[in-house]
């Protein structure tokens, strides 16, 4: 298998071409009803996949079924046509989906989910496949989920089982999810260091990631009564470029918040940190900037690593608007409303 980025980004744009454009989506979205949708699934680009769901499944739920397959096949097609170093990032680069289906899979155990009901939230893509996580989503506890995936040798086994004596002790989730969140992120830069161009990307990545993630907690931790205020050192990921322990102690004194927030103006996280909007609007908009600087490397470097994670999450944008725009015809959502929520910026070669 070729571990020359020329010979894969050349099979990459020829995956691109097929994606959606944005008139595409459009013209998706301005269909009547959800039969009508179910038409297009049949005679689209994922009416392979929509024919295979639908032996097994039926309705909406057939409909997400051939989506989550459809990106699956898609993750594993591209770790199929590398190998060597290109292989290696582009595993890590999965690894973050593995991370939220598990951490999916622990909410919907720990609220007493159904199987069926965590696995429509699920979107396999690296090592956990859908067989797998519809395993460790029929587990009746956490313990059960980490001895699963203890069996199966994956590395997030540990901070699962270190987790599992304060869990039972205080139901807690948010410890939970932090320490597999620390896991992640500390493994991933260990075996990214090095000088080298493709490595350093990557890493610039995970360390925007774990800043995004700080930001949120300090903003949640902002929001706690003084009398519930907790260590926000207790909260924070480690490998951050601009929000570390002392930003987030910072953004939460009165005394320093001003200067700090000085400090950030000129990153992404300002305008969420410094917002008074709907915190939720604002999360969903930082989430965004974050994907789009990812899907925009696609226009990148053209014969390094940029090219495949521009595709995947652009990918993903395909993906994410397919499963809204089916379960807004399948609840019969009016086109208009709808429309405002898609992410057409990043539809095909929307975005350069």
């Amino acid at each position: 298998m070729p571990s020359d980025y020329g010979y894969i980004n050349a099979r990459i744009k020829g995956w691109h071409s097929r994606l959606l454009t944005a008139g595409a989506v459009t013209e998706i979205a301005d269909l009547p009803d959800f039969p009508a949708f179910l038409k297009w699934m049949a005679a689209g680009p994922y009416a392979a996949d929509w024919q295979l769901a639908r032996a097994r499944f039926e309705g909406l739920e057939a409909v997400e079924q051939a989506l989550e397959a459809n990106f699956g096949q898609t993750t594993r097609r591209l770790l199929a046509v590398s190998d060597g170093a290109p292989r290696r990032l582009i595993g890590i680069m999965l690894r973050r989906w593995d991370l939220a289906n598990l951490k999916t899979v622990v909410r919907g155990i720990a609220r007493q989910h159904g199987s069926q009901e965590i696995a429509r939230n699920l979107w396999p893509a690296g090592n956990l496949v859908m067989v797998r996580l519809r395993e460790l989503a029929q587990q009746r506890d956490l313990r059960g989920v980490a001895d699963v995936l203890a069996t199966w040798r994956d590395p997030l086994a540990q901070p699962l089982i270190e987790c599992l004596a304060g869990f039972d002790r205080d139901h807690d989730l948010v410890p939970v999810e932090l320490a597999l969140d620390r896991f992640h992120f500390r493994d991933s830069l260990r075996r990214l260091r090095g000088p080298e161009s493709n490595r350093s990307l990557m890493a610039g990545l995970l360390r925007r990631e774990i800043d995004l993630a700080n930001a949120k907690t300090a903003r949640r931790l902002a929001g706690q009564a003084a009398d519930q205020a907790r260590d926000p050192r207790a909260y924070v990921i480690d490998g951050g470029e601009v929000i570390d322990a002392e930003a987030v102690a910072e953004l939460l004194d009165p005394r320093t918040r001003s200067r700090r927030l000085r400090a950030l103006r000129a990153s992404p996280y300002h305008g969420y940190l410094a917002g008074t909007g709907d915190p939720v609007r604002l999360e969903d908009e930082l989430d965004h900037s974050f994907w789009r600087h990812c899907a925009r490397l696609y226009r990148a470097r053209p014969l390094a690593i940029d090219v495949a994670v521009g595709f995947i999450w652009r990918k993903q944008y395909e993906l994410v608007n397919l499963r809204l725009l089916a379960r807004s015809k399948f609840y019969g959502l009016p086109p208009e409303e709808i429309r405002s929520q898609l992410f057409l910026d990043v539809a095909g070669g929307r975005c350069g």
